[in-house]
């Protein structure tokens, strides 16, 4: 018979062992997660379905790992004073014997145990874990003992082959560790700490078996808050976010969750593009605490993920309103507090959405200075500069973007934007310094041109870059241009989605040759009433012609 089930059966206790409450704190005990089980025991220490005794033999336990002797003694006391016919707070006060130095009074508590629940096995675990916790050195021959006499009351006892194989752990014997606590859980199926412990040594060399085998144990132990928190941990660890937020979501349904667990939640859920599910539970957070620093992150960070993904362009824009705020909310008052990238490039990203692009500038040139090696980086920041009129800065953002990759590795829509931002620098320049800018626009446009020769938008550029470079005028090259865009329009069905720009390049071609090709002056006329047949201007230079 299992020692936890034994001593509830000695004591007459009414609890349901399903019934989890301070058991859970028990559970993380067991698996060496001693702050975990501190927290928990605490919290349910004055409920009036714990038992005092063994509650406090636990909180002892802790107390003696944390090398706090006095506390752990005043605890066992109290669990004495509670039920002195609970053994385990005699074995935990001759721990505190042992390491004070006094091996009499030791063994004189672990008799008093043995005498309480005579021929237990678990008892026996628990005296050579004491000896183990003490000195494992020192004590070896006690340990060895003891574990032999608990083996032979009971030779499928659970409790010693975990304590076995928290002996052979301590000496690295990782391989050896894992058997004793397959054993274990072959001898009692449902011993949620040996699941716990067999999947953490195997966590770091097979994921995927620790998390099965932490499946079979939420499948015997649903309400045990330790199956659900580590099987969700280990699919975070293993990348897998979306089942880790599922298992997440049932388990802060456990009263006895930790306020952390609901922040790691927010953040899955916000990765997992729920934005309303992170929302709600970043707000209900800080409603119990408003300086939580992640959670202001995670409100803020999901508002703005639900106004990107808005096609409702009035309420989209209602949500950048709000996502703004909530920006200002958490950057402001957070001395001290680390601020990512992330962070600064999703406020940049409001600030353009709300069209207040100086703003958005000085955001990406803090996410390029904060990480000066993410060169992507300098791709947003050249965005924000040739949105805020900064041409001459969007140029060279971009320039040092391509040149950080290296011009044979930057894709075709790198160097038009390149080409582009080249367009922008013109227009606003002025003689020689505008035909530079042309020229260089025009050396990228070539480049992709070769890359790419089947986009109507490339040799519209080209048209728009000579045109600037010629002062506005169309010359042979600007007309040759826009007949190869217009020609690409056409044969690919592009007029539609860029009708008046279609118009315009027709009227250039138009305009240039009706002077001496009044034919092919009429034929872009045409082309013109084709796709806006009411277009009066248009019929009146056909009627001249």
């Amino acid at each position: 018979m299992k020692i936890k089930v034994f001593f509830s059966l000695l004591l007459g206790s009414a609890l349901a062992l399903s019934a989890q409450g301070y058991k859970d704190g028990i559970e993380y005990y067991k698996a060496d997660q001693y702050q975990n089980a501190k927290t928990i025991l605490e919290r349910t220490l004055n409920a009036s379905s714990t038992d005092q005794a063994e509650a406090n033999y636990y909180l002892g336990a802790i107390a003696l790992h944390d090398k706090d002797l006095a506390t752990a003694a005043a605890k066992f006391k109290a669990g004495i004073a509670a039920n002195a016919n609970f053994p385990l707070n005699y074995v935990g006060l001759g721990e505190v014997a042992l390491k004070n130095g006094n091996e009499a009074e030791a063994e004189a508590n672990f008799k008093h145990a043995q005498k309480l629940v005579k021929k237990n096995a678990g008892l026996m675990a628990a005296i050579a874990r004491a000896y183990f916790n003490a000195d494992p050195v020192k004590y070896a021959k006690q340990i060895d003992k003891n574990i032999q006499a608990a083996t032979k009351i009971n030779p499928r006892d659970a409790e010693t082959a975990i304590l076995r194989g928290d002996i052979e752990r301590a000496k690295d014997e990782w391989g050896k560790a894992a058997a004793c606590y397959e054993e274990a859980i072959y001898y009692d199926d449902d011993c949620a700490e040996a699941y716990v412990k067999y999947a953490n040594v195997y966590s770091h060399v097979n994921r995927e078996f620790s998390i099965k085998k932490l499946n079979e144990l939420l499948g015997k132990r649903s309400d045990s808050a330790l199956a659900q928190r580590e099987l969700a941990e280990k699919y975070y660890e293993n990348d897998q976010w979306a089942k880790a937020a599922q298992v997440y979501g049932e388990y802060i349904k456990n009263p006895n969750h930790f306020k952390e667990d609901e922040n790691r939640y927010a953040v899955l859920l916000y990765y997992g593009q729920k934005y309303d599910d992170a929302l709600n539970l970043a707000n209900k957070v800080l409603s119990e605490d408003p300086s939580d620093f992640l959670m202001k992150r995670i409100a803020f960070l999901s508002m703005a993920g639900k106004a990107e993904g808005e096609t409702d362009e009035a309420k989209a824009k209602e949500l950048f309103v709000q996502a703004k705020a909530l920006g200002e909310k958490f950057f402001a008052n957070n001395a001290g507090k680390i601020h990512t990238v992330n962070d600064y490039t999703t406020m940049g990203n409001i600030f353009i959405q709300l069209d207040e692009y100086p703003a958005a500038v000085a955001e990406f040139e803090k996410a390029v200075e904060l990480n000066p090696d993410k060169s992507e980086l300098l791709k947003s920041l050249s965005n924000a500069y040739r949105l805020a009129n900064r041409d001459e800065d969007a140029v060279k953002a971009m320039t040092s973007y391509v040149n950080a990759i290296g011009e044979e590795n930057a894709s075709a829509n790198d160097l038009y934007a390149l080409a582009n931002r080249y367009f922008g620098l013109a227009q606003s320049s002025e003689g020689v310094a505008k035909i530079e800018a042309a020229d260089n626009g025009l050396k990228y446009v070539n480049i992709v041109e070769q890359r790419l020769s089947n986009n109507y938008r490339i040799p519209f550029l080209k048209t728009r870059i000579l045109l600037v470079k010629n002062n506005g005028d169309a010359n042979e090259a600007v007309v040759e241009a826009a007949k190869s865009t217009i020609k690409m329009m056409e044969e690919n069905d592009e007029i539609a989605n860029d009708k008046n720009n279609y118009i315009s390049l027709c009227t250039i071609v138009a305009g240039y040759t009706v002077a001496n090709d009044k034919a092919t002056a009429r034929q872009y006329y045409d082309k013109i009433i084709k796709v806006d047949p009411n277009n009066e201007k248009i019929l009146e230079y056909l009627k001249r012609l």
